[in-house]
């Protein structure tokens, strides 16, 4: 839509060079146009980096939770061996 409309102000400039109002119609389009333009690039860059953000917070914290998992069955495994050690004394 916005890129219609500079080319139809550019349209009009060009069919009506002499008028100095046209002239700057296509100026305020085009600053417009721009403006919007940047606007919606920069959203869209906002969201890409909330998403990337979000999947890389959710790794970090899933990545947490293998290694606070690992921790504990090696804790458990330890226990057990000094369990399983303490147990064979008693039995000599």
């Amino acid at each position: 839509m916005a890129p219609a409309d500079v080319a139809g102000a550019l349209f009009f400039g060009l069919l009506y060079p002499a008028n100095p109002a046209l002239s700057l119609t296509v100026v305020v389009t085009t600053a417009i146009t721009l403006a919007v333009v940047a606007w919606g690039a920069l959203r869209q860059r906002q969201q890409d980096l909330v998403a990337l953000y979000e999947d890389r917070a959710a790794r970090i914290e899933r990545e947490r939770e293998q290694r606070a998992e690992q921790i504990q069955m090696a804790e458990r495994a330890r226990i057990a061996r000094d369990m399983h050690d303490s147990g064979a004394h008693y039995t000599h």
